[in-house]
């Protein structure tokens, strides 16, 4: 490289630096689109660096973030929103969800928190506090319901809030040369879960179909039965993990399972 390509280089990154350092934090306030009041303990994600910050008492919030960023607002209660930075200022304006309100209860599980301080909160059926409860990623709730005796709830009394957690899954797999294998393929992000999905249920009913009938297929490689249900979320990881699974042991053992 010659001198005057070393110096263009040198320009080009203190350029990019430059840039970078005009928007190396974004800041703005939260507020609830209904009435503008203001929203604290909400989560902001910076999804394209893997960053969280939370909005302070007066809705208020600093996250780092460049120009193009995708920043996600999260509170349980709203719908979750998404933006891409294109100012330092980001004010943010969320909507109640009607999803997670009471079928008997027309407010807001926010509202529900917000009324009094002696509630009482569940997480899968343990309890938790008032701070760690807001704190929760919405996108990780599967329900939630408010446990009452009878079909009204006294006014005057605390509330019970029960909150469901989807369940995690994780695919465990003991075959030896298996991680090995894995590295050599092609990444997760390369499929999607559905088309993971589809060759899975395939997959998982030929390999319990050889399980049920060891006269015919060797107990030694078919030892036990996959348990997997279609209806549910694995996620892309698990999906993956587990198609990978099918297509490792088809290498070794030369199954002549039909994955393609």
């Amino acid at each position: 490289m010659n001198k005057q390509s070393i110096t263009f280089l040198f320009l080009m990154l203190f350029a990019l630096q430059m840039t970078y350092s005009q928007v190396s934090a974004v800041r703005g306030q939260i507020t609830w689109a209904k009435d503008r009041r203001v929203l604290p303990a909400v989560m902001v994600t910076n999804t394209s660096r893997q960053i969280k910050s939370f909005s302070d008492g007066k809705g208020n919030y600093t996250i780092r973030a460049a120009m193009g960023d995708t920043l996600r607002y999260s509170l349980i209660g709203f719908k979750i929103k998404q933006i891409v930075v294109d100012s330092p200022v980001c004010d943010i304006a969320l909507d109640a969800d009607k999803h997670t309100m009471d079928k008997t209860n027309p407010e807001s599980i926010y509202s529900l928190i917000e009324k009094r301080d002696d509630n009482i909160y569940l997480v899968d059926d343990n309890v938790i506090s008032k701070d760690s409860l807001i704190r929760i990623d919405p996108s990780t709730i599967e329900s939630i319901s408010i446990l009452k005796d009878g079909d009204m709830h006294p006014i005057d009394k605390p509330l019970t809030i029960s909150i469901k957690l989807k369940p995690v899954y994780e695919a465990i797999v003991m075959e030896s040369g298996y991680e090995t294998f894995l590295v050599t393929q092609r990444p997760k992000n390369f499929y999607t879960e559905s088309s993971l999905k589809t060759k899975n249920v395939f997959l998982v009913n030929e390999w319990n179909y050889r399980c049920d009938n060891p006269m015919l297929y060797s107990p030694l490689i078919y030892e036990a039965k996959i348990d997997y249900n279609p209806q549910n979320e694995y996620g892309l990881d698990v999906e993956y993990r587990l198609y990978m699974f099918f297509r490792y042991m088809d290498k070794k053992y030369r199954l002549g399972l039909e994955y393609r």
